[in-house]
């Protein structure tokens, strides 16, 4: 049996075209959807972003994040806190050929039963005119692993469709609490136990797996494409040419 390849790392563009219907729904809601669903036919492919992105990818210390990040979460760590989860690892994400994006931050948890994996994650992109504003988006995710798949709460509307096997359910909470007690409800009408992460060597095993059998399958569907290096080169100018002009403007 022939064992598929991963494709590179490297920078990638959505190819916004091949969106399915419930995707785009999910995003902008229903209404919304019906109009924007036939006009995503013809949009070009855009925001250059780097994949996929691993465990190892962005990890940092906690003095790395901004203060901006620990001051938009407080709450939302204290809850994760008070449910008995104990943080495992920092990071953050740096795009440097996406202008938009402004700042992130991750804090990667797990629970005391080393069962649930725990996620809160923040980002602040700009949102061009005629907006002309920065927006913060904090999203939780709670993942438990089985032998096949997995199953996840999370508050995201911004993601696209699951990878086989993977279970993903979206709540409108961004409450750790809210997604975390319908996690637990939910799994105890299942008959199957969730596998157990006894160091965090094994969920990072897991975890980088996981990305990387979801990065294939997009791939696969022409949902993310690949940059060339002369486009990679080009964004680069375009990037630096106007972080030049930016400097240049009067204050």
């Amino acid at each position: 049996m022939e064992i598929e390849q991963t494709p590179e790392p490297g920078y990638y563009l959505t190819n916004y075209r091949v969106l399915r219907l419930r995707e785009v729904t999910r995003i902008f809601g229903i209404w919304r959807a019906l109009l924007y669903y036939p006009l995503s036919r013809f949009r070009r492919p855009a925001g250059p972003l780097w994949m996929p992105t691993l465990w190892a990818d962005g990890k940092c210390r906690s003095e790395e994040l901004s203060v901006r990040f620990w001051d938009a979460t407080a709450s939302h760590r204290e809850r994760f806190k008070e449910l008995g989860f104990v943080d495992c690892a920092y990071r953050k994400s740096d795009q440097p050929l996406n202008r938009l994006y402004r700042d992130s931050g991750a804090v990667f948890y797990l629970d005391q039963t080393r069962q649930c994996f725990g996620q809160l994650l923040y980002v602040r992109v700009h949102a061009p005119p005629p907006i002309n504003a920065d927006k913060e988006v904090i999203t939780v995710v709670f993942t438990v692993a089985f032998e096949r798949g997995c199953l996840a709460y999370t508050s995201g509307r911004h993601f696209f469709d699951s990878a086989p096997n993977n279970v993903v359910v979206r709540i409108s909470s961004a409450d750790p609490f809210a997604a975390y007690q319908q996690l637990i409800d939910d799994l105890r009408e299942r008959m199957n136990s969730p596998r157990r992460f006894a160091d965090v060597s094994l969920l990072q095993d897991w975890f980088d797996q996981s990305t990387l059998e979801t990065f294939r399958e997009r791939v696969r569907r022409g949902l993310f494409l690949r940059m060339t290096d002369a486009e990679v080169e080009a964004a680069l100018r375009r990037v630096r040419s106007a972080s030049a002009g930016h400097e240049g403007a009067p204050p």
